[in-house]
């Protein structure tokens, strides 16, 4: 026996050995790592099916749930892998003609192999080829294509695209209720799918793209398409469908049958994406200085002879009064097309004319209008108001109606709208139209395409007039390639010349008054701190010389009698420093007068009201503050309120610039397009000229810029006006050029202030205001500028320029690059990714865009930008010397990447690039990085900034308080012991609106929103994640603040030896999804997605906030459909949170109202989800918040959290009253120095089974960490409860019918107990009353344990009944033991009266010990793992009623690398182990030593082995002779055995 057991002990060890011989000397090697792998391993990939975010490599950003199951593609019938297939598919027809044609997800290796794209392109039966990040093209594939693709070098896997991934994010929303599908759903939430206003009520449409290329379009497609329809109509879905284009299709159903059609096509293979059809809307003599100089008060890029004349610009828009002298040319009229309109195209549904008072006409004349009339007097005063480029010419579309609506957009804006333009000369195209929808939807994709296939046409769109709101950007201005335009105000002089009064601020006698100043076109404009005496013009209207001396006084004067310029001459010539005239109506009147040369004060006009304010204050010294301080100034330079803002949905920064869209005066069309009007007056019949506001006015404004900058580059500008090196300048490098040029803007703050933002590029103002002479450079320019335009970069590639310049001189570069068109379902829109880098040879790095946060440890840090296709840096050269602009390809996987770049700087000259060789990494990377060959630092994973010097705050156990600022990620470190668990627990504190944090989890590695081990995205404010037996190594956690404010979360880390509980659940039938939901709000569905749920369907829940179950749950229903009798929704409260014990709280079929509301009282639920085999429905949606404590007590309830050693409770209805029905009552009863809290209940009486009182032992005074005590309900006497933490938590909630007296009780604690109570050795402090308090006794055994396992139980035998009055206590401490591991073989005690108390140790003295939980009532299930070496059991029982008892499983886990386990004992110091194993072994044949393992230490399936030897001479001799054997332990990381202290432990035989 013994021979035969050693020979497996001994073959075990050699096992062990065997494994450690393999390894380098000191590491420990995880037995599921490889030898280079950085991430812990995704589980799941080889098999046939495989969740989202498990898919191995960088994560796939597309619009799905990250627990969508994607199934790997295999060659055969294409049924067989219809899994995510429309429910109840029997009921459509199959196709009637039949492509062998399927779209597939093609995950490829990173970085994607270079000429792999190409390889695709050429396969025969693979088409429509997308671009998804990372790492992943869609494509329509044959089976034979599908079999080329599976054999291709570079793919690392292929999977069949589910059916949910084709419908957009707002469809799921709206017709699905679908909410996990991610980010990219910013503002969806609530919205619904409307029907357009042009169609008829009860109509709906969507756009249907095909997944083929405009080459694949064949007769079979068309006939597929005509199939669909009829099959469609067959089902009586009452469906058109018409072919917009050949990749498009625009289906039209009623409302209640949307669903349904949505379904239909979402499974057709063809089908690659259905969004809504959104409706679309509408969205400068002054205007036009702003935009060409500083002060906005003169045309400097006019006066170089650049207007545009060699640019054409396309215009979509209502119409243009084609007779209006803005577009009259007399020398070149034929019909329509005027010498200024080159084509004009209208559509079937529109006419050749544009509304009186048209937009388009007013557009149009913004952009190139040029007056030209007989009438001289007309012609210079429109002439005035000429537009941006007045030499272009325009390419029109007319897509209006005489209603002004939009009815001739074309479908697909790719093949509909650009071409016509684009043939006829245009290179820039201004669309002031879009909808309101910030995503990246058909036709912000088509004008990408069109954009990336034709590299020199740039785009502008209206950003929108739903301001001042994040995410209020429209597309199609959420378009990449495009310039989208916001609105300023217009220019004061504008605002001042169409009456437009400027706000200031009068200090009289230091009391400040606001007052509305308009000051004259004569004199000076403003009047900053003018000071003087207040006094009234004598005569009052100054039409005659002044009586009196005037001599430096504000002089008020009263309007008429003479004019204005007289006035202000005469208060002139009588010694005034300002002039204040005052109207004779509540209104500042404009002052003109064409003779003002003479007049050298200010003179200003207020209104009556006013000078009327003035008067009281006569003879008092006042000051004018100035004229533009305040809110209701006009200026060039603010943001005006109605501009929309960005971010994208995506978080791409929008919009890009900023023109004047305010009050601007262009043409104005009369609606007859034979009338020539060009009156010299304004808004009315007749006239030139028309106020309008909008960034629809912006829009043309900066499209003429674009023209003057396309002209700019034509004409030689560049090159010192030398024509011949004149060029078609590509759209990126105009649209560098107009960012380039762009100055901050201000914004106004929640006081009413202006300020400039901290950022530039930011959200409202993006990269700012348009001032052309700060973008062009020419000669006697204070700057020197140098583009570069069509240049390459590749994956991992660099480019960089090396420049000189000199001190204190202003640098800025932008980067900007034309990039591949998103895909609809990709949560980020940019494929390809270039980081601009700027560096000087003092080690300071910038990068683009600015991207600036701080945390809680760091403040205001530069990060780069991975979203945008448009980045700059923009600083101030502190001292002369070198500067190095690089521009990296960190992601290009559709390379090569164009792009241009510009560079400005006063005596800025461009270097060889060996000239910077010198400039390296700064700071050497500070010892943290590795410095690459491009000189930037590759900084280790700890360590940040562009000299890694900035290492990141490391987690503590427990409670960490971290923050970050609004669109920044800090990171956070903790090591991990090898094999050790952890669990991290994130919670938000706020605000509770705008704040918006995401999560992510890497491992050895910085997470970002593209890379990452495990992330919790758009879900709320907290999180979790739980990681078991995880490989050692640093972890990171990364913090994002999503738009757009700061955040702060509290996150608990727990680290353990053992597993803790997974979070998945079950039984869990697919596709449900089971798991425990952490978060203290949030939402579920039965995981159908946008189809009916499974029959037999099986699935459960538990929604288990963290931090403390004490509080309450409340669930709505948005949505909930089943079938009605037998498809069930079980509804139970949770007393624990594994849900071991469970109360019925709802049973929920058929449908549920949506304002219906289920409050869990215990704070914890269960959710219990069945289908029979027959008939499914739609399914449910559910909703959860946490309540807080005492949110929803009852008011008679008196709840709360008393303090004290004594009290007493009821329910508050009083003896004889009966409780309230719905009622829900709370108490936490608190004295945290007690050790131990009674509650004797003197009458208890309630509604059996429903309405409960639930009590639980705390461990903390928030009820953080409790154990249930019991449940109780019916009529008890006697009911004592105890809590040996001297903390207890009480519930109390009735149903909605029947009542009864209730109950009341009385509390008291330890500190209060009355002599002559037994001290009790396993409780300390006086003994509670019911209980007797003494030594163990029988039949317990109490003991105390040593071995590594055990068995302990109350002695009753097996199942028999203990005895009352039970008092007994157990001391588990095994030798080395790191934690002690319980489980419960059976647990039957009294609820509520009888139980066992766990206490912890860190030693067998206990003098330490600390309450862990108490046992009462039934307990079966997990094992539980105890962070402490020594653990006490006590066991107390009652007088009354006895139970079978428990009976528990005990086990150490043992650490033997900790120094105590390897620390030989002082009497052994000298003591070694010299032999080898060989040497050993005729020892243990002889039975003097004796070998083991010890079990699943930290690693499963990893051993360590001891061996102990009865003769060793370091062996102790006991007195009554036996000996004492010496162990020793193998050390696995120095390939040895050393001694190990486990005296007395092993049997020797």
């Amino acid at each position: 026996m013994f021979e035969t057991r050693n020979i497996l002990l001994l073959l075990l060890l050699a096992m062990a050995v065997a494994v450690s011989s393999d390894k380098a000397p000191g590491k420990r090697i995880h037995p599921q790592a490889s030898g280079t792998r950085k991430k812990p391993s995704n589980t799941g990939e080889p098999h046939e099916k495989v969740l989202l975010h498990q898919l191995k490599g960088r994560p796939l950003l597309i619009h799905g749930g990250k627990n969508t199951l994607l199934t790997r593609a295999s060659l055969g019938p294409k049924a067989s892998w219809r899994d995510s297939s429309l429910k109840n598919s029997s009921k459509f027809y199959g196709e009637r003609i039949l492509l062998d044609y399927q779209q597939y997800i093609v995950r490829t290796e990173n970085p994607v192999r270079r000429g792999l794209l190409q390889e695709l392109r050429e396969m025969e039966g693979v088409d429509a080829i997308r671009y998804v990040p990372y790492d992943t093209f869609i494509v329509t594939a044959s089976q034979k294509g599908l079999q080329q693709l599976m054999s291709t070098h570079g793919i690392s896997g292929i999977f069949y695209l589910p059916d949910v991934f084709k419908l957009e994010p707002e469809i799921r929303f709206s017709l699905f209720e679908d909410v996990n599908y991610g980010r990219g759903m910013a503002g969806f939430k609530g919205r619904k799918l409307m029907a357009d206003e042009t169609e008829n009520e009860g109509d709906q449409s969507v756009y249907v793209i095909l997944a083929i290329s405009d080459a694949e379009w064949s007769y079979q497609t068309v006939q597929l398409v005509s199939d669909w329809e009829q099959e469609m109509q067959d089902l009586n879905l009452g469906v058109t469908l018409k072919t917009v284009s050949k990749r498009k299709l625009l289906v039209k159903t009623k409302q209640e049958n949307m669903k349904t059609v949505c379904q239909f096509l979402a499974h057709k293979p063809l089908v690659r994406w259905i969004e809504k059809k959104r409706e679309v809307f509408l969205r400068n003599r002054y205007a036009v200085q702003a935009l060409q100089s500083e002060g906005a008060n003169m045309t400097s890029i006019w006066n170089r002879g650049i207007n545009g004349s060699s640019q054409i610009i396309g215009i979509a828009d209502t119409g243009i009064d084609y007779d209006h002298c803005f577009f009259n040319d007399p020398f070149e009229t034929v019909a329509k097309c005027t010498g200024k309109i080159v084509t004009y195209r209208k559509f079937s549904s529109t006419d050749y004319q544009d509304y009186y008072g048209g937009h388009g006409t007013h557009v149009a004349g913004s952009v190139a209008g040029n007056a030209y009339d007989a009438d001289p007097t007309e012609m210079n005063y429109a002439g005035a108001y000429n537009g941006m480029a007045p030499g272009a010419k325009i390419a029109f579309d007319d897509v209006g109606d005489s209603k002004g609506a939009l009815p001739g957009i074309p479908d697909d804006l790719n093949t509909g709208l650009f071409p016509h333009s684009y043939h006829a000369g245009a290179r820039l195209h201004s669309n002031s139209w879009g909808a309101k929808f910030a995503g990246y939807e058909s036709m912000a994709m088509e004008i990408d395409e069109f954009t990336h296939d034709h590299d020199d046409f740039l785009v502008l769109v209206a950003a929108g007039n739903d301001g001042p709101h994040p995410y209020s950007i429209g597309t199609p201005a959420t378009a990449k390639n495009i310039l989208a335009v916001g609105a300023t105000d217009n220019s004061l002089k504008a605002s001042q010349v169409w009456g437009y009064s400027v706000a200031t601020q009068v200090l009289v006698n230091q009391s400040v008054l606001d007052l509305s100043l308009l000051p004259a076109n004569f004199g000076p404009q403003s009047a900053d701190h003018v000071t003087g005496q207040l006094r009234l013009a004598s005569p009052a209207d100054a039409c005659s010389p002044l009586d009196g001396d005037f001599a430096g006084s504000l002089l008020l004067i009263k309007r008429g009698s003479c004019s204005f310029l007289h006035k202000a001459l005469m208060a002139q010539t009588a010694g005034a420093r300002a002039v204040l005239i005052q109207n004779s109506e509540d209104t500042p009147v404009l002052m003109t007068s064409d003779n003002s040369s003479s007049v050298s004060i200010p003179v200003f006009s207020i209104s009556f009201s006013d000078g009327n304010r003035l008067l009281s204050s006569l003879n008092s010294n006042i000051e004018l503050r100035g004229t533009t301080p305040t809110t209701r100034a006009h200026s060039h330079e603010h943001l005006v309120y109605f501009s929309s803002w960005g971010p994208t949905y995506d978080f791409r920064i929008k919009p890009d610039v900023l023109c004047p869209g305010y009050r601007i005066h262009s043409s104005f069309s009369d609606g007859d397009p034979t009338s020539f009007q060009c009156g010299a007056y304004a808004n009315s019949a007749g006239g030139a000229l028309l106020e309008m506001s909008g960034t629809s006015m912006a829009t043309p404004l900066c499209a003429g810029s674009a023209a003057l900058v396309r002209d700019y580059f034509k004409g030689g500008h560049h090159a010192g006006g030398d024509a011949s090196k004149g060029f078609n300048a590509s759209a990126a490098l105009v649209k560098a050029t107009m960012i380039h040029s762009a100055q901050p803007a201000m914004v106004q703050s929640a006081s009413g202030a202006w300020e400039f933002p901290s950022s530039v590029p930011n959200i409202q103002t993006g990269y700012g205001r348009i001032d052309l002479s700060k973008g062009l450079s020419f000669s006697d320019s204070p700057t020197r500028s140098i583009y570069r335009d069509r240049e390459q970069v590749d994956n991992g590639g660099e480019l960089s320029v090396c420049l000189h310049a000199s001190s204190s001189m202003p640098f800025k570069a932008t980067l900007v690059w034309t990039d591949p068109a998103g895909e609809y379902l990709a949560e980020r829109v940019l494929v390809n990714d270039l980081d601009l880098i700027v560096q000087n040879k003092d080690g300071d790095v910038w990068r683009g865009n600015n991207l600036r946060q701080s945390d809680e440890t760091y403040k205001d840090y530069v990060v780069s930008d991975n979203l945008q296709n448009a980045e700059q840096v923009s600083f101030s050269v502190s001292s002369p010397g070198l500067l190095v602009v690089r521009v990296v390809g960190v992601d290009v996987p559709l390379g090569p990447q164009a792009f241009s770049l510009v560079l400005s700087g006063s005596d800025l000259v461009e270097q060889q690039s060996s000239a910077c060789s010198s400039i390296t990494c700064p700071k050497n990377c500070s010892g943290h990085g590795t410095c690459l060959s491009n000189s930037v630092c590759h900084c280790d994973f700890e360590y940040g900034g562009s000299d890694c010097s900035r290492k990141f705050r490391t987690l503590e156990q427990g409670e960490n308080h971290l923050a970050v600022t609004a669109n920044g990620m800090s990171f956070y470190t903790f090591n991990l012991s090898h094999g050790k668990s952890f669990r991290i627990i994130c919670t938000g504190l706020g605000p509770s609106t705008g704040s918006d944090p995401d999560y992510y989890l890497s491992y050895e590695s910085l997470p970002t929103i593209g890379e990452y081990v495990d992330a919790v995205k758009d879900e709320g404010d907290s999180a979790s994640f739980v990681r078991n037996q995880e490989q050692g190594g640093m972890w990171v956690l990364g913090l994002y603040a999503r738009c757009c404010e700061d955040v702060e979360v509290l996150v608990v880390l727990e680290i353990q030896p053992g597993p803790f509980p997974s979070l998945q659940l079950s039984p869990c039938s697919f596709p449900c999804d089971c798991q425990r939901f952490t978060q203290s709000a949030g939402q579920m569905e039965d995981g159908s997605g946008v189809y009916t749920y499974n029959n037999n369907a099986n699935c459960r829940w538990i929604i288990s906030p963290q931090g403390g179950t004490h509080g309450a749950l409340k669930l709505t229903f948005p949505s909930f459909d089943l079938e009605a009798n037998y498809d069930f929704l079980q509804l139970n409260h949770c007393f624990d949170e594994l849900c071991s014990s469970t109360s019925s709280l709802a049973t929920l079929t058929g449908t549920v109202s949506s304002s219906a509301s289920f409050v869990a009282s215990s704070g914890i639920v269960e959710i219990l989800f069945t289908s029979d085999s027959l008939v499914t429905a739609g399914g449910f949606l559910l909703k959860w918040m946490s309540l807080g404590a005492f949110d929803i007590c009852n008011s008679q309830c008196n709840c709360g959290i008393f303090n004290g050693t004594h009290g007493v409770l009821t329910d508050g209805a009083g003896a004889g009253g009966l409780y309230p029905n719905d009622a829900f009552c709370h108490w936490i009863l608190s004295a945290p120095q007690a050790s131990w809290l009674q509650l004797s209940f003197k009458r208890f009486a309630t509604e059996l089974n429903y309405d409960l009182l639930l009590a639980k032992e705390c461990d903390d005074a928030a009820c953080r960490s409790s154990r249930t005590i019991g449940i109780f309900s019916g009529h008890i006497q006697n009911l004592v409860l105890l809590s040996t933490t001297g903390i207890m938590d009480i519930v109390f909630t009735s149903d909605a019918s029947l009542q009864d007296s209730g109950f009341e009780a009385a509390w008291t604690t330890s500190l209060l107990a009355e002599e002559g109570y037994s001290p009790s050795p396993s409780l300390p402090g006086p003994c509670p009353s019911g209980y007797r308090c003494q030594e163990c006794t029988s039949p317990c055994h109490c003991q105390q344990f040593l071995r590594q396992e055990g068995l302990v139980t109350d002695g009753s035998g097996n199942r028999g009944l203990y005895e009352n009055f039970a008092n007994c206590h157990w001391l588990l401490s095994p030798f080395n033991a790191a934690n002690i591991s319980i489980k419960f073989n059976f647990f039957e005690t009294e609820p509520g009266y009888d139980f066992l108390c766990l206490f912890t140790c860190s030693d067998p003295s206990c003098l330490d010990r600390t309450a862990l939980r108490n046992f009462s009532g039934y307990w079966t299930g997990e094992e539980l793992t105890v962070n402490a070496p020594v653990l006490e059991l006590v066991f107390l029982t009652d007088s009354t009623v006895r139970f079978p008892g428990f009976e528990l499983s005990y086990r150490a886990i043992v650490d033997p690398r900790s120094s105590s386990v390897f620390a030989c004992p002082p009497r052994f110091r000298n003591c070694s182990f010299t032999r080898d194993w060989p040497e050993v072994t005729p020892e243990i044949r002889s039975g003097r030593a004796a070998t083991g393992g010890l079990g699943h230490m930290i690693v499963v399936n990893l051993y360590e082995a001891w061996l102990c030897i009865l003769d060793h001479p370091c062996s102790e001799v006991k007195p009554d002779g036996s000996t004492d054997p010496f162990c020793f332990i193998y050390n696995e990381q120095l390939l040895r055995f050393e001694p190990w202290n486990l005296n007395s432990v092993i049997n020797m035989y």
